[in-house]
């Protein structure tokens, strides 16, 4: 590995999860929060590393998106290639009112997985428990656009914190 990749490695890979020899470790207590952390920075470096490698026209951050593209597109042709069987098998009845339940799981387990990280380590007072059901109910009930509300919810929250 060339000095140049070696130095962005190093930032991106904290020392408590590489080894100084290199190969990866997870930290020690296995929690959600600290498995995700660490799978989120193997997932930055290796996007990273692959970019710092490579010279030339694809180095630097051109390097890292083809890198990031490369790592998603497999997964990406996997869902697009297996749309038309799953139309299928929801115009079936059986397998329709399955299919509606595990949606109905998936999407309890993305707001499960959204609680943890996002509105525990966001939501410290009323105030803010107030300032986030504002937003909700400006992006779903008045149908303001989404940029909209973001601008409000940042001048609102600087008023917050003064």
């Amino acid at each position: 590995m060339n000095a140049g990749a070696r130095g962005l490695d190093e930032r991106c890979m904290p020392a408590r999860i590489q080894r100084p020899d290199g190969r990866l470790r997870l930290p020690r207590e296995k929690t959600p929060d600290s498995i995700f952390q660490a799978v989120g920075r193997l997932l930055q470096s290796a996007v990273v590393r692959g970019g710092a490698v490579m010279t030339g026209p694809l180095s630097g951050w051109i390097g890292g998106g083809v890198f990031l593209v490369a790592i998603f597109l497999p997964g990406l042709l996997l869902v697009v290639g297996s749309l038309p069987f799953w139309d299928r098998l929801r115009s079936r009845d059986g397998l329709g009112s399955a299919t509606a339940g595990i949606n109905a799981g998936v999407a309890g387990i993305l707001a499960a997985a959204w609680v943890e990280p996002v509105f525990v380590s966001s939501i410290h007072s009323l105030a803010d428990a107030a300032l986030a059901l504002a937003c909700f109910v400006l992006l779903l009930s008045a149908r303001i656009s989404p940029a909209w509300v973001v601008v409000f919810a940042a001048q609102a929250a600087s008023i917050l914190a003064s």
